[in-house]
This record gives C-alpha cells, structure tokens and sequence, in this order.
C-alpha cells in the first residue's frame, strides 16, 4: 500500500512540475517529451514514462488539484 502511495505522489509532483513548466515556457509540447526521452535514456528499462503517461500525469494533477484547494 505504500508503495502505490508513494506512486502517486511521484505522479501528483510530476504532473505539478509539467504544468508549472508549460506556463513558463515557450514550447509547451517539449515540456512533455523532454521528460519522457531523459528518462527513457537514463534510466534504461525503466516502463512507465512514455509520453502519453506523462501526459496523463499532467492530466490527473489538472483533474484533481482543483479538489485539493
């Protein structure tokens, strides 16, 4: 249980930070892909970072941090 937990919080920061970062920056669609390859390339094996999953990352924070306020 803590470790799915754990899980979502690194989803609820990732989604945070995409978010964040698209706000900020001009090019908004890398914001999502330069995770996703940095990632992909740095930590070989590791599933779970494509980029419609980050996406959906973004997704969940959007849906749910208008809940938390």
């Amino acid at each position: 249980m803590s470790v799915n937990q754990e899980l979502i919080k690194l989803h609820w920061w990732i989604g945070a930070e995409i978010v964040k970062r698209q706000e900020t920056e001009e090019w908004k669609a890398q914001v999502i892909d330069r995770p996703c390859k940095d990632t992909q390339s740095g930590f070989l094996g590791l599933k779970g970072f494509s980029r419609s999953n980050v996406f959906n990352m973004r997704t969940f924070y959007m849906s749910y941090s208008r809940v938390q306020h």
